[in-house]
Order: C-alpha cells, then sequence, then structure tokens
C-alpha cells in the first residue's frame, strides 16, 4: 500500500486523538492570560476529557466483530499514539507538580483543574490500552511471530467462559491491571500479550505511586 493510503488509514483510525490534540491545543490558545503551568493544566483537561469521551462512545457501540475487523489492518502508527499519549500524561503530571507547590497558582479553578487532570490521565491512558489489548487478541494469528494458532485470531487472553471477548472483557483486564498492577482470573498465554501486560503493569506501578505522592502533596498543599 502507498505511503499516501496508509496516512489515510491512520488518520481515519485514529481520528479522535488528533481531534483531542486539536481540543488541547484551542484550550491552551484560550488560556492565554494564564501562566504556563495552568495552560498546560487546561489544554492537558480538555485533551483527556475528550478523548475519553470519544474512546467510551467508540467502546460502547464496538462488537467483538468490529474488533475482528479493525485488528486484522495494520496499523504502524499505533506506538506513536500510545508514546504521545504518555507523554501528554506525564507532562500533565509535571505541571500538577508545579501548580500544587506554587502559591502564585492557589487560585480554585486552578487548582480544581490539577486535581481533575489526574484520574482524567489515569482513564485515558487504561482505555487506550483496553483497545491495544483487543487489538493484539484479535490480530490474524499469520501475522503473529509466536504462532500460537494455525488459523483465525492470535488471542493470548484466556478470559474463563468467554470464547468470543468484547471491549468489556479487555477493560476489565486492563483496568485491573492499571489499579493492580497485576492480572486476575485472566490467563496470559502469549509472548506478545506477555509483553504488553509487563509494560502497562510497570507504568501503572509508577503512576499509582505518583497518584498516591500527589494526592498526600495536594492535601498538605491545601490546608496550608
Amino acid at each position: 500500500m502507498s505511503r499516501r493510503g496508509g496516512g489515510r488509514r491512520h488518520l481515519g483510525r485514529h481520528l479522535r486523538f488528533y481531534v483531542a490534540v486539536l481540543g488541547g491545543a484551542l484550550a491552551f490558545a484560550a488560556g492565554g492570560e494564564l501562566r504556563a503551568p495552568a495552560r498546560m493544566l487546561l489544554a492537558g483537561d480538555a485533551f483527556f476529557l475528550l478523548y475519553l469521551g470519544l474512546m467510551l462512545r467508540l467502546a460502547l457501540a464496538t462488537t467483538p466483530a468490529m474488533l475482528r475487523t479493525r485488528a486484522a489492518t495494520e496499523d504502524e502508527g499505533m506506538p506513536i499514539i500510545l508514546g504521545l499519549t504518555g507523554f501528554a500524561v506525564v507532562f500533565v503530571l509535571g505541571a500538577v507538580f508545579v501548580v500544587v507547590n506554587d502559591p502564585r497558582h492557589g487560585a480554585p479553578v486552578i487548582r480544581g483543574l490539577a486535581v481533575l487532570s489526574v484520574p482524567l490521565g489515569w482513564a485515558v491512558a487504561h482505555l487506550l490500552a483496553t483497545f491495544r489489548y483487543a487489538d493484539l487478541y484479535y490480530t490474524p494469528a499469520e501475522r503473529r511471530r509466536e504462532g500460537d494458532r494455525d488459523e483465525g485470531d492470535a488471542g493470548g487472553l484466556d478470559f474463563p467462559g468467554t470464547p468470543e471477548p468484547g471491549i468489556g472483557d479487555f477493560a476489565y483486564y486492563a483496568f485491573v491491571v492499571g489499579m493492580t498492577a497485576q492480572v486476575s482470573d485472566v490467563a496470559v498465554s502469549s509472548g506478545a500479550l506477555r509483553r504488553a501486560t509487563l509494560a502497562h503493569g510497570i507504568f501503572s506501578f509508577f503512576y499509582n505511586t505518583v497518584l498516591i505522592a500527589f494526592t498526600v502533596n495536594a492535601a498538605v498543599s491545601f490546608a496550608n
């Protein structure tokens, strides 16, 4: 496929991400009179809210057949989306730290933006992981190096009593990893899913550690 066709396919698949980026950029521009960290929080919250809303709407309308169709199309740009979203989460957390610890950002609205950005970033990261797990599971077996199966879906996650998992099952798996940095009753049976789960678990451990530190820091700061 031509580079042009691949670009169109990437844009169509990740249009929600770029709409959210545009929304964040507009929010950053609209906060022209605010200090830089506060503008970053405004932009980050706008990006997270838009992306979360658009992806939730997609998730509610998605069936296993749609997940299989989505996974059948190779998407070389997915690592870029994951990387940019991870960067946005880290960047916003940095702005949160500055706002919470700088008395010049003491306005309740600014503090509210700081508090809101942490759970929003957390939810976006794990919702993105939800779709990533679904893509890996429903990738056609012939495109997987492990060769777990001769035909059909690549699989790699064994949901008890669920032969054809839907987006809710992948959300369950992703958010359990996100909350506990470990798996529950779902068995992982492929190398690709183990690597994805490991990376997600490490990210979740550090994010949750930062979340606890932020909560304590914010409570002390707001009390003073």
